[in-house]
């Protein structure tokens, strides 16, 4: 999918939407397929891929993908700096506060919401690792490359406010019957303060379903009023999925001394598509729950195109090089010559290397009958633990072996020792030690081995 592109994936609720933007905002695909069959059991990846293409077309590449509101945790804090690093660390502080999952396997980011003279407004959102990668395996599964995690419930504001469905001053109340449940959301001013999913019974009456909804938003407005102080609210609004509900809007109203009103979700985009929108780019970042492993992972497969793609250069390069070296009888002749005059050169070297090596067999057969210093020097190293350095070698032949070294582990000595002893080449180990050297700072000894006569 081209970089100017733009997906977005929301599987919730047993459905999964996929939104395609294209440059300039233009929604290109919006598709919405069920995750489930009709046991409602999840789909096999396979399955649902194949379900993701015949509604969304040849829609694959890199998505957003998010996750529900109710799978995360998000709070809203006023803050007293407007430095993006200042509110980075002040933000992860927050977090680590309200956070109830273990800090190595939470994903933490932050959006700033808005700025004033006095600081900002930031939105901290958490997330379980495993929670982001089962929405990044679901989508994967499907075909598509998952490269930032989002929350379903920003999605929506995203939909609201690109229709204009966001009030720019005043405290208001909006809640939203989504596929996988209700969401209630408080906002002043144009800013969200308040995102929470709520706990309805399903298929509860009109009146059962007003009193659960007004009583979660009364509770949620105290702890707005606790954070961000005390302020009426102008108007409730209702947003169903089905067609626009005034008894409940009203009754919602009437009991918390507000506006109600209703309306129906058809009149906005799919939350994928909010989802895809947020994903563009823009002057000031947005939530980015995506884990540090899938980072890593796009890192290395980058550093790789890279390096392909240097190794063809190069290989190029070469190409060409050789097609110009080897192009004409004069220059073969040329090589040649090179090539005579580096064995000239090389020569004398070979020679020394003979006579090292014809040394080298002479010091391995020194002495029939006895162990030679090689053998020893062999034996030795294969038993030497790994920590465990030696400084000293001594070899007389046919009386004594004497070896000494120093570590910082004295376990590691007494463990060289008990090899020695074991061994079927060396034995009779005298251990002199180990003793602590202060300046060093590490543990010395010496090892006597005797050896055996050798034979006439």
């Amino acid at each position: 999918m081209p970089r100017d592109i733009h997906a977005g994936w929301v599987a919730e609720g047993g459905c999964v939407g996929v939104s395609i933007v294209k440059p300039g905002g233009r929604a290109a695909v919006n598709a919405e397929v069920p995750a489930v069959d009709g046991n409602s059991k999840p789909l096999e990846p396979a399955a649902l891929g194949a379900a993701v293409r015949a509604a969304a077309g040849r829609a694959r590449g890199a998505v957003s993908v998010a996750v529900p509101l109710s799978d995360t945790l998000v709070r809203v804090v006023e803050l007293p700096t407007r430095d993006p690093a200042e509110i980075a660390s002040m933000a992860r502080l927050q977090a680590d506060k309200i956070s109830p999952f273990p800090v190595e396997k939470t994903v933490v980011s932050h959006e700033v919401l808005g700025e004033s003279e006095n600081g900002a407004l930031v939105l901290i959102g958490l997330v379980r690792e495993e929670v982001a990668d089962a929405a990044g395996a679901l989508a994967r599964g499907a075909g598509f490359d998952p490269r930032r995690v989002d929350i379903s419930a920003m999605g929506r504001w995203q939909t609201l406010a690109d229709a204009s469905a966001v009030e720019e001053s005043g405290r208001h109340v909006l809640l939203v019957e989504e596929s996988g449940g209700w969401e209630l959301v408080v906002y002043q001013h144009g800013a969200p303060l308040l995102m929470r999913p709520l706990d309805v019974e399903p298929g509860c009456g009109p009146e059962a379903l007003a009193s659960t909804l007004s009583g979660s938003v009364a509770f949620a407005l105290m702890a707005v009023e606790m954070d961000h102080g005390a302020g009426s609210v102008s108007s409730v609004v209702v947003w169903r999925a089905s067609d626009s509900d005034p008894v409940l809007a009203a009754a919602l109203g009437k009991l918390l001394g507000a506006r109600g009103q209703s309306r129906s979700l058809l009149e906005l985009a799919p939350r994928s598509e909010g989802v895809a929108r947020r994903g563009m780019p823009r002057a000031t970042p947005v939530l980015d729950l995506t884990p540090e492993s899938w980072r890593k992972v796009r890192r290395v497969l980058e550093f790789r195109t890279r390096a392909i793609g240097i190794l063809a250069a190069v290989l190029i390069l070469w190409a060409l090089s050789a097609a110009a070296l080897f192009g004409g009888v004069g220059v073969e002749e040329g090589r040649l010559r090179a090539l005579e005059a580096e064995r000239d050169m090389l020569k004398p070297k070979a020679m020394d290397v003979r006579t090292l090596r014809r040394r080298v067999i002479q010091l391995g057969t020194y002495g029939k009958g006895a162990l030679s210093a090689l053998d020893c020097m062999r034996e030795i190293a294969s038993i030497q633990p790994q920590g465990l350095d030696l400084n000293s070698f001594t070899y007389r032949k046919g009386d004594a072996l004497k070896i000494g070294g120093e570590c910082e582990d004295v376990n590691l000595i007494y463990d060289f020792r008990r090899k020695l002893d074991a061994s079927s080449t060396l034995a009779g180990a005298t251990l002199n030690g180990p003793a602590w050297d202060r300046q060093r700072r590490k543990n010395t000894f010496e090892v006597e081995l005797k050896l055996p006569e050798a034979s006439e």
